[in-house]
C-alpha cells in the first residue's frame, strides 16, 4: 500500500482544494474553538487548579 506523503504533508492544501466555502468556515470555527480550550486547559494547568475551581472563579 502506497501512502500518498504530499498528503499527509498538508492536508490543508487538500481542504482548501475540495472544500466549499461553507466547510472552510466551519474548519476555521472549530480551528478557533480548539484554541481557546486549549488555552484554558493551559491555564489550569498552570495555575493547578481543577475545571471545577475555574468555574467558580
Amino acid at each position: 500500500m502506497s501512502i500518498n506523503k504530499e498528503l499527509l504533508e498538508s492536508p490543508w492544501d487538500l481542504i482548501e482544494e475540495m472544500a466549499d466555502d461553507k466547510m472552510k468556515e466551519e474548519f476555521e470555527l472549530d480551528d478557533i474553538l480548539l484554541d481557546i480550550s486549549l488555552k484554558i486547559i493551559n491555564y489550569r494547568i498552570n495555575q493547578g487548579i481543577t475545571q471545577k475551581q475555574l468555574a467558580k472563579n
